[in-house]
């Protein structure tokens, strides 16, 4: 039987191997900006491999970059009658389409291919190649566009002066965008910031925001809090006004009141300052440090805010925003360790 195993010939891929070697060449004659040449590889690609697919999307890609998108059209529909309902491929045909103007069967395969989960609206909303279906009278009312979707809550249930009441905003935005919050109303005076938690995730093309603002409440009365703008890029969506009630024991005279929360997010607040950095903006003195590193000013401020910043449950960095006079020394501490000691 040993012997007999010896004796067997090798297995031979044949067409295969060839298929794999023309992809290549194509892949490379793409990437060296020649469109045409890598269009003639990938077509014998596919007389080697006529089963599949994937050698026919490249074909395609080939074909529209060398500019014969009737061409690269055809080539991704024989890949749809070879793998039907991929996402990919009817995604491409929907760009293709639409550059050659075909822009009520590109915002068919358009949403063919968003209805698979294998692309997202928010790169849809900014292919350029799918500029024709929202500029067309045809296809503008129906065509994906970049979306911001916001919310906001404050509990229902009364405060008393001096007790935290959380403010929590929630954003759902294009991956790579800064998100600003703005608080448009003026009821924000009765309230100081002590601590502003920010958690991010990311889904694909997606990213979604948390924001957690611990506020203390200054002074008694009722009121509410917003509205509040929130901004992502060029997108902006509004948050209407929440109500508060805040208590306060008879005769108490309320403290000066506060400057209002400023609500921007903490990694747009300290973008720029190395880690661990602080910085000075006028009267006001921002610090960061790394997740377990110790954060202080002298003299210690009577106004601090605490920053912090999650990604996927782990705190990446933390954080200080205070309003503090000149000569203020900012220290950071790792381990007892001084790391970083600044004086501003």
């Amino acid at each position: 039987m040993a012997l007999a195993l010896l004796g067997c010939g090798e297995p031979r891929f044949g067409g295969l191997a060839g298929a794999l070697a023309a992809h290549d060449e194509g892949r490379a004659l793409l990437d060296g900006g020649d469109p045409a040449g890598a269009a003639r590889a990938f077509a014998r690609a596919v007389e080697l491999d006529p089963g599949s697919a994937e050698l026919e999307l490249w074909r395609g890609r080939a074909l529209a970059a060398a500019g014969d998108l009737p061409g690269a059209i055809d080539a991704t529909s024989a890949a749809l009658r070879k793998r039907p309902k991929d996402g990919v491929a009817l995604y491409n045909r929907a760009c293709y389409r639409a550059r050659l103007g075909e822009v009520e069967k590109a915002l068919i395969d358009l949403d063919a291919a968003l209805a698979t989960g294998e692309v997202s609206p928010q790169r849809a909303a900014r292919d350029p190649d799918l500029q024709a279906l929202r500029d067309d009278p045809r296809t503008r009312d129906r065509a994906p566009r970049p979306t911001l979707r916001c919310a906001a809550e404050l509990p229902p249930e009364p405060v008393f002066v001096g007790a935290p009441l959380t403010l929590t905003v929630r954003a759902a935005f294009e991956r790579g965008a800064a998100l600003g919050v703005a608080q448009r109303g003026e009821a924000a005076e009765r309230f100081a910031l002590s601590r502003a938690l920010e958690t991010q995730a990311t889904e694909g093309d997606l990213t979604r925001v948390e924001l957690s603002y611990e506020l203390k409440a200054l002074a008694p009365g009722q009121g509410s809090l917003g509205p509040l703008r929130v901004t992502a890029g060029d997108l902006s969506c509004e948050v209407e006004a929440m109500p508060f009630t805040v208590l306060g024991p008879e005769g108490f005279v309320a403290p000066p009141l506060g400057v209002g929360p400023d609500l921007t997010p903490p990694s747009a607040l300290v973008a720029g300052i190395d880690l661990p950095g602080v910085t000075r903006r006028g009267a006001r003195v921002l610090a960061r440090a790394e997740a377990g590193d110790e954060l202080s000013l002298s003299p210690t401020p009577p106004a601090l805010t605490r920053l912090e910043l999650r990604e996927g449950g782990l705190t990446r960095w933390v954080g200080l925003d205070a309003m503090a006079p000149e000569a203020t020394t900012v220290t950071v501490r790792r381990g007892g360790e001084v790391l970083l000691e600044e004086r501003r």
